[in-house]
């Protein structure tokens, strides 16, 4: 299918070319439409950002910008996407502006996923499953939803399907400049959130395949990678140099892992007797909850109560981030072994959880995600950047659950996400990695190791959610939009062969 197969043979006349063009043409157009209609639907039905629990961790640098002259950037955050709304501070169209421009990015993401798609496919008839795929992921709500509050994952869908097609242009086209701009996207990305940890390995060892006996080539377009990944951590270290507080990210897997098997932890005896009698209430406490609620909010020992105790603690000794993260991984790791079938079965029922209730039939932003924003709202410190005395009464005028219909009604036409599309990608993948030419099954086992691994990662160490599978959404998309093309071209084969029996058959 990755072949550019071509299913019909147009005729060579100058008039053919020229309508296939302005087919060609109608076709993006129809397509760039139905990128803009949801997102002004929804920008016409809610002009201002929903705020989430999160967004004050991600906007307070800018508050402290704008307030004192100083930038501190938030060592979990990084700086990203807090630059990105300064950008929207410093141009006076604060957060409302700042949806209005995540609406823009995330309608690019989505137009560069049926570009990488119109590339893997090049048949000219596949203009028809191009339409009705595409179609679908412009009015699919998973990203849309995130473009509308304040939060980074729009950044993250963006950056993600910048570092896809890049690689696919340079593994098909075998130039640096595609190479560099998939290691700018791929850097700007792992800045952001590092979800794609596998990429920059995996593209070196496919290009070393893909271009195996040319040393040089591979050495060259590695470099021009790697160059591409450096830039933007240089600009960061940059930004990070602005004030003596700035501190780099803290890594953040250990303290994680501990938060998503805290109510496994070894409280009587094992390692770190003195840190567990500090914790031991919150765990107890936690433990109690889950029993009670039967559900995990891996917020509450992170954010709450566990980790930030031990975070004060460890800092009153002079330790830093890194010791706090050893720490929890060293007290999830003893509370996996100790309960190796607990965690298995917590492991198992992630993963069928995700496969079979993520990622499918998303419909929101709706009268509860509303209700929930006008909660973060007013518990968030107060900022004129906020404009409260506008937004929150406005939303309380939102919270009717038959507000949004007529939008659910629009992002309903995601035909291609409704049917448990986390399974199927990770049913019909592994097939992608021997179908098509080199460049693109060099391109396919990248995207595999992406998708695979952040599988496995929110299993184990995260917790599933919609917004987690952001980044990957484009792999969902190529899989599920290139079994459908191959369908349909397979359909288009078999009815030339049809028709070519019958006009023999009457000769």
């Amino acid at each position: 299918m990755c072949d550019r197969v071509r299913a019909v043979n147009f005729s060579e006349t100058p008039q053919a070319g020229l309508l296939e063009k302005r087919l060609e043409m109608a076709v993006w157009v129809i397509l760039a439409g139905l990128i803009l209609l949801p997102r002004m639907y929804l920008w016409h039905l809610l002009p201002v950002p929903l705020w989430s629990k999160d967004a004050y961790s991600y906007a307070w640098p800018v508050f402290e910008w704008l307030d004192t002259g100083d930038w501190h950037t938030d060592p979990r955050r990084g700086t990203v996407y807090a630059l990105l709304i300064a950008a929207c501070a410093k141009l006076g169209i604060g957060f409302s502006g700042l949806i209005l421009v995540q609406h823009v990015l995330g309608g690019f993401a989505v137009l560069g996923g049926m570009v990488m798609l119109r590339m893997m496919i090049g048949a000219r008839w596949a203009l028809v499953p191009l339409v009705a795929c595409g179609g679908a992921y412009a009015v699919y709500a998973g990203p849309i939803s995130m473009e509308h509050l304040v939060r980074n994952e729009t950044l993250l869908f963006l950056f993600a399907t910048g570092a896809l097609g890049a690689l696919a242009a340079g593994f098909t086209r075998g130039h640096v400049g595609w190479f560099f701009a998939a290691g700018i996207f791929a850097s700007l990305l792992a800045l952001t959130k590092g979800v794609f940890a596998p990429l920059i390995p995996m593209t070196l060892l496919a290009l070393a395949v893909l271009y195996r006996g040319d040393w040089k080539k591979v050495g060259l377009l590695g470099a021009a990678l790697l160059a591409g990944y450096a830039l933007p951590s240089l600009a960061n270290k940059a930004v990070l140099r602005l004030s003596e507080s700035n501190r780099p990210p803290e890594p953040q897997s250990g303290l994680l892992l501990f938060a998503r098997v805290a109510q496994f932890t070894v409280l009587d005896g094992g390692i770190e007797p003195e840190i567990k009698a500090l914790i031991r209430q919150d765990i107890v406490d936690y433990i109690a909850l889950v029993k009670d609620e039967g559900d995990l909010d891996n917020n509450i020992p992170l954010n709450r109560t566990a980790v930030p105790r031990m975070r004060e603690h460890l800092l009153k000794q002079g330790k830093t981030a890194v010791d706090l993260n050893t720490l929890c991984r060293s007290l999830a790791v003893e509370a996996i072994k100790t309960h190796p079938r607990e965690y298995f079965s917590q492991v198992w029922g992630d993963w069928v959880r995700l496969h079979l209730s993520f990622a499918s039939r998303v419909r929101g932003p709706d009268a509860s995600d509303v209700r929930g924003s006008i909660k973060n709202y007013k518990n968030t410190p107060m900022h004129a950047l906020l404009e409260l005395e506008k937004n929150v009464p406005l939303l309380e005028t939102r919270t009717d659950k038959k507000f949004f219909r007529g939008y659910q009604n629009v992002v309903d036409g995601a035909w291609l996400f409704q049917c448990s599309p986390v399974l199927l990608t990770s049913l019909l993948l592994p097939f992608f990695l021997f179908m098509g030419t080199p460049a693109w099954r060099a391109w396919w086992w990248v995207a595999a190791a992406l998708w695979y691994f952040n599988i496995v990662l929110l299993c184990t160490v995260g917790k599933p959610m919609n917004r987690y599978l952001l980044p990957v959404t484009p792999i969902i998309f190529m899989v599920l939009a290139g079994k459908v093309t191959s369908l349909w071209l397979f359909l288009l084969r078999s009815a030339g062969r049809i028709r070519n029996r019958v006009s023999t058959a009457q000769s």
